[in-house]
Order: structure tokens, then sequence, then C-alpha cells
């Protein structure tokens, strides 16, 4: 049972699914994950934000049976960038929210992650009965090797961290924006792999836990968000904007599709001039049972806000 819940609070928690179809790349010189020298997220102030709108989406109903809002946000100062991540995921029938609030300190160069803390508040139901709170929390401070973690409230044995922090194994909430500052997120058929630790899984099994993952270039595409028409120098006046389709998941076999991230083909444009690049326009990322494989929702996020002013 802890397993299937911890399964179920990463996902709320932009983890990977572990059930998924590899990437089989045929051209070696495609396949190098590489970090780009400027991080996509610079701009003029030093500091990015960015706002989703959150669904939940019931595969067989269309509906949308969890909505919310999450937002991430970049600081960077000399060497340092701040990754701060928050969403609210209020379920539909019963209105009850769900909160999630993480940190990651890494280097600039490199993205070699310092410092890593995440909360994670799942809201209680109203009968209470065999209730158990698997609401958690845990710091991964990579730059002195030390760890804490809860779950529930019940203090967890610490968890090792290993030496290859930031050479070859990240931490799991730089997921997406790995991907984002790979230099080969340009073009169709360009791939890369590289190394999660998953701290929330690592606490539930009580052992350490990393997975290898692995991202393919499909074929780029053009996404429709009315909501942001005549924006930000990138989306046209129907709200077309042209992007680079990127999908990902765990290396290995496995049934499904992989997660679906659109990062925008060019900079966004704030009072004139050019800011992030490759911003995260959209991820659509499947759920599935964990027992069946049955895909069951897909957990949508799409922009619908961009500022380079705190």
């Amino acid at each position: 049972m802890k397993k299937i819940i911890a399964i179920i609070a990463a996902l709320l928690c932009f983890a990977l699914l572990p059930i998924s179809t590899a990437c089989s790349p045929t051209d070696a010189s495609k396949t190098q994950f590489k970090l780009s020298t400027e991080s996509p997220w610079k701009t003029d102030t030093g500091y990015e934000k960015i706002t989703y709108s959150y669904q939940k989406v019931n595969k067989t109903s269309g509906k949308a049976e969890v909505v919310g809002i999450m937002t991430v946000q970049f600081e960077s100062s000399q060497d340092i960038c701040t990754l701060t991540t928050d969403l609210t995921a209020t379920v539909v029938a019963t209105q009850k929210t769900d909160r999630i609030h993480s940190k990651v300190i890494m280097k600039g160069s490199g993205l070699v992650p310092q410092y890593s803390y995440k909360k994670v508040e799942i809201a209680k139901p109203d009968d209470l009965t065999d209730y158990v709170d698997y609401s958690y929390e845990y710091e991964m401070d990579y730059a002195n090797k030390t760890s804490w973690g809860k779950i529930g409230g019940e203090e967890k044995s610490p968890i090792e961290i290993p030496g290859n922090i930031g050479t070859d194994v990240f931490d799991n909430e730089q997921f997406y924006w790995l991907i984002r500052s790979a230099t080969n997120v340009t073009n169709e058929g360009n791939t890369g792999t590289f190394g999660l630790i998953s701290p929330a899984d690592s606490y539930f099994q009580g052992s350490y836990c990393k997975f290898t993952m692995q991202y393919e270039n499909k074929e780029n595409t053009t996404l429709t968000i009315e909501s942001m028409k005549n924006k930000f120098g990138v989306f046209g006046e129907d709200g077309l904007i042209p992007c680079h389709r990127v999908s990902a998941q765990i290396n290995g076999g496995g049934k499904g599709p992989g997660t679906e991230l659109y990062y925008s083909a060019s900079p966004f444009t704030v009072n004139g001039a050019e800011q992030g690049d490759k911003v995260l326009v959209r991820i659509s990322r499947p759920e599935y049972n964990v027992n069946t494989f049955e895909y069951l929702y897909d957990h949508v996020y799409t922009i619908t806000d961009y500022s380079v002013s705190k």
C-alpha cells in the first residue's frame, strides 16, 4: 500500500511514471546529453517565473477531476541558481486541496544540485476510518552529504547521497529543466539520457532510488493556447506557438506513452527584449493503474503567464 501511495504522490509531484516505452536512437551523434553553457532561463533580471494551469483529466470521460495552479521560479545570482516550484491541486468532487512546495539550489554551470527540499501536504478525507497520512517532507543537502525525511510526520532514516551527483545523477525536481537546458533539444531524432535520484521514493522504500531517464525529440509542432494570443512575441493572434516536442520516459522496457514536453522554438520577448529561451509551455503526462497498467488520466500543465519581474 505504501508503495502505491508513494507512486501516486510522486505523480502529483512531477515525477516520471515507471511505465513507459523506451526510445530507439540509431545515430550515435544525436544521443549525447550535454548542458548548454548558458542557461535558457537566463534573463536581464536574473529572474524567471512561469505560471501554469493544471488539470488531471479522466481518459474515459474527458473531464478534469483535479484542477490547480503551478508556478515555477528561477532566481540566478553569480554561479548559483534557485529553482522553486509550487502546486495547488483541488479535487473537483470534494474541493479538497493538496499542496506541494519544492526548492532546488544548483550551480549555474553544470546545474550540479547543492540542496533540495520538498514538502507534500495531502488533504485529509472527511472519513478518517483507516486513514493513514502519506504527506511527506524531505531535505537533501548534497553539498554536505546529509539528508532527512518524514512521512506522515514520522522521521525516517537518512538516505545515502551518491558521490556522482551532478556528474551522472541529478535531483528529481530538475527533470524538465535539465531537458530544457540540453543542447540537442532542437531537431527530430535527437536523444539523451541522464540519472535522477528520487528522494521521495527513496524514503518510502527505505533505500536509495535512482532512475535513468531518456528523452527523444519528436517532430517539431505547433500548439494553440488561446489565452496567450499575441503575447511575448512568440504567440500568434490565434494563440499558435511553434514548439520543440520532446517525449521523456524511464530508459528501459515498458508500456504506454511517455511524458510529452513542449518547449518554445523561440525566446520569449518582454518589453522589447528577448528573455528566456526554450520556455516550457505545456506538459502532458499519463497516469496508469499501478497494478493493471490501465491508462487512466492525463496530467496537463499549460502556460498561462510569464514574467521576468518579481
